[in-house]
């Protein structure tokens, strides 16, 4: 497992640390304007907005403390949004992706076996992607630090935690289609159109009342980007990753591998 895990991380290496400072310089730069969205005018303005709205920018309460603006501006949208690309494009890179250059029938060689080729591959990205939200956690410290502010450690830990479980839960949606069809455009496709019709359902919910039980199936029904920890919505998600990754292997087991495409 060391060589194919090594491998896939030191082939990404300047994506990895790309995004490491990308989402590190996002997070400072949030953090930077909190002061300013408290002690200024532009929270009166956005008064009596509709929930769909609210739930995209934040409402003026979550900007008046470093805990609700760090929930509700970063959490609630930006960082999801950003590390749930992230997350498609590695499952799909790494699964469709190379069955579709060939590269697959290859690397089963280095290996014992489809099974093993894939926890490799899902090990390796799992690590890639908790590094990059691991950018999120340092961004928040520092930027306590810049504007002379204190949030709990072990809270910030709690929420990336759960950010990081929704990312990957929409990339192992990429790599169970990958895994079904061996199809990068579905692949991208059904984790892109599930990642963005969940978000507006969960955006939605608030103002249509009818869409509260469609809206279960959405995974931000169950993302918590606060301090409230509810161990069944967590629960819900694992097993969620957990059907995807052992139907994702079954499948692929069972399927002819195209060397190309």
């Amino acid at each position: 497992m060391r060589f194919i895990v090594t491998k896939i991380i030191y082939q990404k290496r300047y994506l990895i640390l790309g995004w490491f400072i990308g989402v590190l310089g996002f997070t400072i730069l949030m953090m930077y304007f909190f002061p300013v969205f408290k002690n200024g005018e532009l929270s009166n303005s956005l008064k009596g907005l509709p929930p769909s709205i609210e739930k995209i920018i934040g409402n003026k309460a979550s900007w008046t403390t470093i805990g609700g603006y760090i929930s509700d501006q970063l959490f609630a949208l930006r960082v999801p949004m950003f590390i749930i690309i992230l997350s498609i494009f590695l499952f799909n890179s790494f699964i469709a992706g190379d069955e579709k250059k060939g590269l697959t029938e290859t690397q089963l060689t280095l290996t014992n076996g489809r099974t093993r080729l894939l926890i490799d591959k899902v090990v390796a990205i799992v690590i890639i992607v908790s590094f990059v939200m691991s950018a999120v956690l340092i961004g928040i410290i520092l930027g306590d630090k810049i504007i002379h502010y204190h949030y709990a450690l072990n809270t910030i830990l709690i929420i990336c935690t759960n950010c990081l479980l929704l990312c990957l839960d929409f990339g192992l949606v990429a790599f169970l289609a990958g895994c079904l069809f061996g199809r990068s455009g579905i692949a991208i496709g059904l984790a892109s159109v599930y990642a963005f019709g969940s978000y507006l359902l969960s955006s939605m919910v608030g103002s249509v009342s009818y869409l509260r039980i469609p809206e279960k199936l959405s995974l931000f029904h169950y993302y918590q980007n606060n301090t409230v920890f509810i161990a069944k919505d967590i629960i819900v998600l694992s097993v969620f990753a957990l059907v995807c990754l052992i139907i994702g292997i079954l499948a692929f087991n069972f399927r002819d591998i195209k060397t190309n495409s």
